[in-house]
């Protein structure tokens, strides 16, 4: 009877951490700025983070590509390394318009 419980707890702390590992983590912002300007043939938007200077963001794995013009200030979180350059680039994993 020990096991059984032993063994329905541990399953049950397995798949608590599972759904838990599952939700990502939106607290931290990657960037944040104004558009200033939206090349739809390469699927990317170009803002002007004041603190982080000018980055191409790749909005192709977005589903709502059409909603992003110039001039909207947007928040957005990267999906993986941002690549160094003038500017920089890096693919978006979620772009919140904020005005």
């Amino acid at each position: 009877m020990k096991n059984i419980k032993f063994i329905a707890i541990i399953q049950l702390l397995f798949f608590l951490l599972l759904g838990c590992s599952l939700n990502p983590d939106y607290s931290a912002v990657d960037r944040q700025g104004e558009i200033i300007e939206v090349d739809k043939g390469k699927e990317r938007i170009l803002v002007d983070d004041k603190k982080n200077g000018q980055i191409w963001v790749d909005i192709s794995k977005l589903s709502d590509k059409d909603k992003f013009h110039k001039p909207l200030e947007v928040i957005v979180w990267l999906d993986g390394d941002v690549i160094d350059g003038e500017p920089q680039v890096g693919i978006a994993k979620r772009v919140d318009v904020v005005k």
